[in-house]
């Protein structure tokens, strides 16, 4: 793990394995670091390829093109009470995902001590 945390896809049950193209890091302007991959959720039905992933520190990632490239969810990252959220025992991290199934434009995220924000 000299690079951080990787996310990587096998197409047969296991037998190779491959890094995507991007990893999910946090901006060079943030000073943050991934420091673990919680939670992966795929998008909903109506959203193909599309899946997210919380991390640690917690924050929220999404992939548009099945897991090969990742980008920061800002809204979540600069959220103006980030400054007040404290770890609690299990870390600063995004670990509950939950997509609307009747509504893909409604989504909620769990974060240990922190609570939970809906979109």
């Amino acid at each position: 793990m000299i690079w951080g945390p990787e996310i990587q896809f096998s197409d047969d049950l296991g037998g190779a394995w491959t890094s995507g193209k991007e990893q999910p890091r946090f901006s060079g302007d943030s000073g943050q670091t991934v420091d673990r991959l919680w939670h992966i959720e795929p998008g909903g039905e109506s959203d193909p390829g599309v899946m997210y992933v919380g991390v640690q520190p917690a924050a929220l990632f999404r992939s548009g093109d099945s897991g090969d490239t990742w980008k920061e969810v800002t809204g979540l990252s600069t959220h103006p009470t980030r400054d007040q959220w404290q770890p609690g025992l299990g870390g600063l991290c995004l670990h509950s995902m939950v997509i609307d199934p009747r509504d893909p434009n409604r989504f909620w995220v769990g974060m240990s001590a922190v609570g939970v924000f809906g979109t």
